[in-house]
Order: C-alpha cells, then structure tokens, then sequence
C-alpha cells in the first residue's frame, strides 16, 4: 500500500502485476483496502496479459493499455513469468477465486497483435529474468521495447536484440530508470539511451506528501 500511494505521488501511469502483487491474494488486490483498483480515492491502473481468472479466463486487470501524447501513442502491456504461477497460486490461497498464469509468448503475441497498429512504440513491462525476456524477443513480433524486472543492474545500456531495446531498471526500488527515446518525423524510434538514476542522499525530499506517507508507515 505504502509503494502504490508513493508511486501515485511520484505521477507513475501502470504497474505490472508482478509475483508479489499477490502476496496477499486477489481479494486484497481487487478490495477498497488496496489503493490499486478503479473504486479507491486514489487509482494507480494495473495491467497483466497473462494473468487470468481460473473459472472464466477473464484477466484479472486490463490486459494493456495506450497513452496518448501530442504526437504519439504509447501501447503497454504487462506479463509475469510462468514460473512464478506456484508461488502466486499459494499466495492466492486464502481466495475463493483462483487464478492462473498463462504462457507468456501466448499470451503476449495476442496482446501485441491488438494494439500494434494503433501505436507508434510498444512496451513491455516484463517480471522475469534476462534469459526469458531474450526469447520473448525472438519468438514475438512487434514489440519495441521490453523492460526486464529482474537482471543484472550494472547494465543500465539498452542492449539490441532482434530489433528490440531491452532495458533493466535495476533491483529493489533502488533507482529510477531514464529512458529517452528519441523518434524520427514519422514517429519511427531512431534510438533509445538508458540512464539509472541511484535514490540516495543526493535527492532532496521536496515532495512532502511522500514523506509524510514514509514517516507513518515507520511510527
């Protein structure tokens, strides 16, 4: 709760359901206790592809979203790799409603086959290690850049795979990562720099209400 009223103060537009989102079960994902769903004070949106409810097939959250610029459109979509299924299905016990996760190429590959055409840059929001973000990127068309939850956090430099920019924010919340993209007149991307940005003493705390959110999680 304390991370999603922060980013929401920090102005973030999605969060990837991830294995951890679960750690309390759906219920607590889809209650008015969690700040993380379309009937709270405060929305932060989510967005998983492969996430999915067992009775149904129905996504638990938006299976991805566009945001529009002046003179672009941005598709994102999210998924959470298969070998987490496990751990989300113990974590999700204490539900009636089951979950499942898909496979991720799957379920991926329809995702990108929906919005391709009504975006000028697709991202994909991807909690899984750098191995399986690679195959991603060979066995799935379409896609412009990936940015892999899990990694190596000394390679803040996009590496070029297959046509794809795959990026690594780095672990634990520890830095913030700078993505600059840069686009030609006809919003084809040219290049794209990387920059991780370390949240140490340096930042100033100018933003008060995150403070104020840091201090009564602490007492």
């Amino acid at each position: 709760e304390v991370a999603v009223n922060t980013m929401g103060l920090m102005s973030y537009d999605l969060l990837n359901l991830g294995s951890r989102e679960f750690n309390y079960g759906t219920g607590f994902l889809r209650g008015d206790e969690f700040l993380c769903n379309t009937t709270a004070t405060f929305t932060l949106p989510t967005v998983s592809a492969n996430i999915v409810y067992e009775d149904t097939g129905e996504h638990l959250t938006e299976p991805h979203r566009i945001k529009e610029f002046d003179r672009f459109k941005v598709g994102l979509t999210g998924i959470v790799s298969k070998e987490y299924e496990e751990s989300i299905l113990n974590s999700n016990r204490i539900n009636p409603r089951e979950v499942l996760v898909l496979d991720e190429e799957v379920a991926l590959r329809t995702e990108v086959s929906a919005i391709r055409k009504e975006v000028d840059i697709l991202v994909v929001l991807a909690d899984m290690d750098l191995e399986t973000c690679e195959t991603l990127v060979h066995e799935v068309e379409g896609i412009d850049i990936i940015i892999c939850g899990e990694g190596n956090p000394n390679t803040p430099k996009p590496q070029t795979i297959n046509g794809v920019y795959l990026v690594q924010p780095g672990p634990e919340g520890q830095h913030i990562g700078n993505l600059t993209i840069g686009l030609d007149q006809n919003n084809k991307i040219m290049n794209v720099e990387n920059k991780l940005v370390a949240l140490d003493d340096s930042i100033s705390d100018k933003q008060e209400d995150i403070r104020t959110v840091l201090d009564i999680y602490s007492a």
